[in-house]
């Protein structure tokens, strides 16, 4: 799969077009691929048919929840609708009715880890990219990652999980700086299996009794802007990804949410982070178009990686200092996200896959 094949005039807009991946590349590949990520409810008719609508709208990335979007009362219909979709998808490949190309990476929110257990026992996962575990704390995180271990160990599998850091003791500071240090060091050893690393903004907020407004960044609430802080700095050094948090209002017709969307993405990506929950398909291309690497961007970092200096460069564009050494990181990174995410031509902007996108 790769991104943006689903808008017209697909070529005409990237220098670079966006790479190809698959279920089944690299962890570096797939940890940096995941761009809008989409959750989905199980309870939703014709599970199947909305998975595959929903990737040629442009969702590479669906995390189906069992968590949050379902109530107590209805988790054993949304768990026999969750299995029953991923028969479905299973009986499908077999067939050669479907191929993993047509399927987005498909992700299981699970409530606990009992549920967890239910899900490795009982879903095919021929399809299945990994877990995402919600609350995760150290207390809990050790069970799901062992799990995860001895589970692909044992079957020759390679599902992934993914941690969403969203509790009171990431968020109060007084337990902030050791629980984080604490759930580093069970990442660091299952490192392997953690594709990405994700930050429940919602449930930190509500911790708090806060919910940021229409046109607000989740960066304009000072509490959870330090926390997300904390998290860069801790677990960025150690070579994870962290993607951004929820943007929780979906109108985009409305100005305000529109460019309160754009500039989180933005400060999502100035601050390290790749890719970013959303929660409605509106969201989906908007936030994935600031992903594509600028054919600025692309030459200065070309330029500082293919460097056989240490010491200071002009960029090409007249605009800015290139410094070797402090960049080379950035420059490597924007180089991987060009990779998969594509390059714009010159003089073209994200707007332009917007105003080509048939979902705006």
């Amino acid at each position: 799969m790769n991104y943006f094949r689903h808008i017209d005039n697909y070529k005409e807009i990237f220098f670079i077009p966006p790479g190809e991946y698959s279920l089944h590349s690299s962890k570096e590949i797939l940890s940096h691929s995941l761009g809008a990520t989409l959750y989905i409810n199980p309870l939703k008719e014709n599970l199947f048919n909305n998975i595959l609508v929903q990737k040629k709208l442009g969702a590479n990335t669906i995390i189906i929840c069992l968590e949050d979007a379902v109530s107590d009362s209805n988790v054993a219909i949304a768990e026999k609708n969750l299995i029953e979709t991923f028969i479905e998808i299973e009986t499908k490949l077999s067939k050669d009715e479907i191929s993993l190309e047509d399927l987005p990476l498909l992700f299981i929110r699970v409530r606990n880890v009992n549920q967890f257990d239910f899900c490795l026992k009982n879903c095919p996962k021929s399809a299945l990219c990994g877990f995402v575990f919600p609350k995760f704390t150290s207390s809990i995180g050790e069970m799901y990652f062992s799990k995860l271990e001895k589970y692909n160990l044992e079957n020759s599998a390679h599902l992934y999980g993914m941690p969403i850091l969203e509790s009171y003791e990431i968020l109060y500071k007084e337990y902030r700086f050791n629980e984080l240090i604490r759930i580093r060091d069970i990442l660091k050893k299952y490192n392997s299996y953690v594709l990405n690393i994700r930050i429940g903004g919602t449930d930190l907020c509500g911790i708090l009794g806060i919910r940021r407004g229409i046109g607000d960044t989740i960066y304009d609430v000072v509490s959870i802007s330090d926390c997300i802080s904390d998290i860069i700095n801790i677990f960025k050094t150690q070579g994870f990804v962290i993607s951004g948090v929820v943007h929780e209002y979906y109108d985009i017709h409305n100005i305000d949410v529109l460019s309160g969307l754009i500039k989180e993405v933005h400060l999502d990506i100035i601050n390290g982070l790749t890719g970013k929950v959303v929660i409605h398909p509106k969201q989906v291309n908007i936030v994935n178009s600031l992903y594509v690497v600028t054919y600025e961007d692309y030459i200065d970092a070309k330029k500082i990686v293919d460097s056989s200096s240490n010491g200071v460069l002009k960029s090409n564009f007249n605009n800015k200092m290139n410094e070797v050494k402090p960049h080379l990181i950035w420059a490597k990174n924007i180089l991987l996200r060009a990779k998969i995410m594509g390059v714009l031509n010159n003089g073209f902007t994200y707007k332009d896959i917007l105003s080509r996108s048939s979902q705006l």
